[in-house]
């Protein structure tokens, strides 16, 4: 009743609002659905953009290379500055083991959108799966900066734990852990907050910030323990 009340009941959405949600949809079958329901629903003659898109994801999934970056590239020959083009390109590169060169199209949907936190975690992950020492750092730089942009990314906080391991700093990784666990509010929060206390600059900002969280699930785990 309230949507056939509605001024915009019988309003036509926008060619731009149709296209982007058929881009959602296309993105949302092309990551969830069985593959060969995705290719059934979009089949290889139907050449718009979202066909494409959700065909890409499901050539990555099936794993099939070749076709995947097939149809990324020709939608990123449409529209180079799309940056979820170029992100699903890095994740075809990530998903079949080849994360050096899925670096390139991470970095390029980063410089396109800077303020996508996701994307700057995804190009951050890409980073450390080469295993490259000489990357560890660059993928934290990346990583603090999507972290001030959302910092309840448990994820990303994962990966920064794995960052800090690379380059050697313990306490920091330590930290990163208990800030992980303490967003997804898991109690082992408490004991990487406490080792990386013990190991952290006393009165330091990284710290204090160990403190707090020992400060905030100490009682918890105390409560739940009565």
């Amino acid at each position: 009743n309230i949507a056939d009340a509605s001024p915009y009941a019988n309003v036509m959405d926008t060619p731009e609002a149709q296209h982007e949600f058929d881009m959602i949809k296309a993105k949302m079958l092309g990551y969830l659905a069985p593959v060969k329901d995705v290719l059934t629903y979009y089949p290889p003659k139907n050449l718009s953009k979202p066909a494409r898109y959700a065909r890409a994801m499901a050539y990555m999934r099936q794993p099939n290379l070749k076709m995947a970056l097939s149809e990324i590239n020709g939608l990123i020959k449409d529209e180079p500055n799309n940056p979820y083009f170029h992100e699903m390109l890095g994740q075809i590169y990530v998903q079949m083991s080849q994360p050096e060169n899925g670096i390139g199209p991470y970095q390029k949907s980063v410089d396109i959108l800077p303020d996508a936190p996701e994307l700057r975690v995804a190009l951050a992950a890409a980073q450390l799966a080469t295993e490259k020492r000489a990357l560890a750092q660059p993928a934290i730089d990346n990583l603090k900066i999507a972290l001030t942009q959302n910092n309840e990314d448990t994820y990303a906080w994962y990966e920064a734990a794995q960052g800090y391991s690379a380059v050697g700093n313990q306490p920091m990784a330590d930290l990163a852990t208990a800030e992980r666990y303490y967003n997804a509010g898991d109690a082992r929060a408490l004991v990487f907050a406490r080792r990386a206390e013990k190991s952290l600059d006393q009165g330091s900002s990284e710290w204090q910030r160990a403190n707090d969280i020992v400060a905030i699930v100490t009682p918890l785990v105390q409560g739940q323990r009565r």
